[in-house]
């Protein structure tokens, strides 16, 4: 299930966008999936909170319900570590106007039997060139 997915707003094709890092905070052990150009069910992008709207070429989701394909990069984000961070350094670009990436977090199959399903935070930075 997608944690956490943003687009480029329609007309701003000019400004180049890079995603640049992920961050996953579990309370217990997760596989995580970045998916670029996935398919989402019931999604419903929006502005960014606490970011004056003019200013950003971006938009956000995080009702989608279900998605497919697109996966890029995947892991597991491991728990040992007392609320631990997780965070990924990376350099993706969205290029494309409708281009979606999109931030999966699941549940591993061990905690999922032992009742530790929670869904962790997460935070996706992206870098606006303007």
């Amino acid at each position: 299930m997608p944690a956490i997915s943003v687009r480029r707003k329609t007309g701003y094709l000019g400004n180049p966008i890079n995603v640049s890092s992920f961050n996953v905070l579990p309370d217990a052990n997760v596989l995580y999936q970045l998916r670029v150009n996935s398919t989402l069910t019931g999604a419903s992008f929006g502005p960014i909170p606490d970011t004056v709207q003019s200013e950003t070429a971006l938009e956000v989701d995080n009702s989608a319900s279900s998605m497919t394909g697109g996966v890029v990069f995947s892991g597991l984000a491991h728990a040992s570590a007392k609320r631990g961070v997780y965070t990924k350094e990376f350099d993706f670009h969205l290029l494309e106007e409708d281009e979606v990436v999109a931030l999966c977090v699941h549940a591993y199959v061990q905690d999922v039997m032992s009742g530790a399903a929670d869904v962790p935070s997460v935070v996706v930075r992206c870098v606006e060139e303007w």
